[in-house]
């Protein structure tokens, strides 16, 4: 939202800091901090990108360097805009995510509550039937009084092992990844994705004039993935020897 404003109120003719004062008045109250530090940057002489590289809380690395071409080309107007439509084309992508996982989550959700009740009100009922029948339990009603009497024995250690686990996952996730990325469907579409906001990042800095050995390294940081991390380093390194575009690609498939 902040570039497209931004843009727009450039290209109706206002200066930057013209249009910051405007957005302070109008923009989000949430963004007011930003906006002032910005106009308090342009008015010490700073260039908008330079102003920018001082909230990096704020914008990422992408954001400045086309903030830097725009000023360079004297296309600030357009390449604003064009960060506007990426950055609202990236939050549409995730709310539709979101949504997508909503209902699936919601169906794990709801299956662990109806286990739970299961183990904690049901269970008991039926084992103490079969022993005041004297009868012994088999098959699967026995393996879940086994799970029942173990997780209610052990339960704690079990969930410490859980956390311990997650914590272990959590820091060796590039490694998940790349587990990830090679199961036949998940990872196919995981692929997708990465490959799809890759090849929207290069469109996008290469039609504002980026150079594509940048782009890359620009898009190496955006796209946010262990493993396409290192193949757009490759990439990047081939293209720097002086390779063109397909041989370089063919030899980091």
């Amino acid at each position: 939202m902040f570039f497209k404003q931004l843009s727009l109120i450039l290209s109706s003719g206002l200066s930057l800091l013209q249009g910051l004062e405007l957005m302070q008045v109008q923009g989000e109250k949430k963004m007011l901090p930003v906006y002032m530090e910005l106009r308090a940057a342009l008015e010490r002489g700073r260039s908008l990108s330079e102003a920018m590289g001082e909230q990096r809380r704020f914008f990422s690395e992408l954001a400045i360097a086309l903030t830097v071409v725009g000023e360079e080309s004297g296309s600030l107007s357009e390449v604003l805009d064009e960060l506007g439509d990426y950055y609202k084309k990236q939050e549409e992508l995730g709310e539709m995510l979101v949504k997508s996982a909503l209902y699936p989550l919601f169906l794990l959700l709801f299956s662990v509550t109806v286990l739970c009740f299961f183990l904690v009100f049901v269970l008991p009922v039926l084992g103490n039937a079969y022993l005041s029948l004297q009868i012994q339990p088999n098959g699967i009603l026995k393996n879940l009084l086994d799970v029942r009497e173990f997780l209610a024995e052990e339960g704690v250690p079990a969930v410490c092992l859980l956390l311990i686990a997650g914590c272990v996952l959590y820091k060796q996730r590039s490694a998940v990844e790349q587990r990830f990325l090679v199961l036949p469907v998940i990872g196919r579409v995981h692929r997708l994705f990465l490959e799809i906001r890759f090849c929207k990042l290069m469109a996008l800095m290469l039609h504002s004039g980026v150079d594509i050995v940048k782009a890359v390294g620009l898009c190496r940081a955006a796209v946010g993935s262990g493993r396409y991390t290192c193949w757009l380093e490759l990439f990047n390194q081939r293209l720097q020897r002086g390779m063109d575009i397909s041989s370089a690609v063919r030899g980091c498939s």
